[in-house]
């Protein structure tokens, strides 16, 4: 696989999968990742894998709240494979330390947190089975990848309160002062390079 690489770009990580596998049996789990990690470390390779196979740090991509292939309203023409709505604002209230807030359908199944030390960035997924150009790409990746990127590069004092409804305010509070800052200046960016985007109707929220 490497040499295969070579001529193209140097191979440099490879993922392994691991995703929605049946539970492990401890020893037999902790036996295959150590042999397929001896062979990617001989291979100067890093390794990826799901959480379900993951024994070390991981990489945040909850889902839905960090899924792209959602709609951003049920009312848009979009294309999109699940028919959760996920809008910018949903992004940007996505909370990196507590996994059962973000779970609007059943926070019961998100455990919490036990080794958030381990958590070393996040990442979103936009999964492109019925996307078919590049327009179509960007017009489900913004404004929403946006509100990501300030959600993953610091922690808000919202994120922080242990009030859910002082936290609240806050995060309206944090919206408000975002989203006017993505109108007035980040859409016109988009625009200028452009990059199709989708606005979703004001709500009450």
């Amino acid at each position: 696989m490497k040499k295969m690489h070579s001529e193209i770009q140097p191979l440099q990580m490879i993922h392994i999968g691991g995703d929605e596998v049946a539970r492990w049996n401890n020893d037999l789990q902790e036996y295959f990742m150590g042999q397929v990690s001896k062979i990617c470390a001989d291979l100067e390779l890093e390794m990826g894998i799901w959480e379900e196979g993951a024994m070390g740090w991981v990489i945040l991509v909850q889902e839905p709240c960090l899924y792209f292939d959602h709609y951003q309203d049920p009312d848009l023409e979009e294309r999109a494979v699940h028919g959760t709505v996920l809008d910018d604002r949903e992004v940007f209230s996505c909370h990196p330390g507590n996994l059962a807030a973000n779970d609007v359908a059943d926070p019961r199944r998100s455990a919490p947190l036990t080794k958030p030390e381990n958590i070393v960035g996040m990442q979103t997924e936009l999964w492109t089975v019925i996307i078919r150009d590049v327009t179509i790409a960007h017009s489900q990746l913004f404004p929403r990848l946006i509100a990501f990127a300030e959600r993953a590069w610091h922690k808000s004092k919202w994120e922080q309160e242990s009030d859910c409804y002082t936290a609240k305010l806050m995060r309206n509070r944090d919206w408000d002062e975002f989203s006017n800052a993505v109108g007035y200046r980040e859409l016109a960016r988009l625009r200028k390079r452009g990059i199709r985007y989708i606005l979703t109707p004001p709500s009450m929220k």
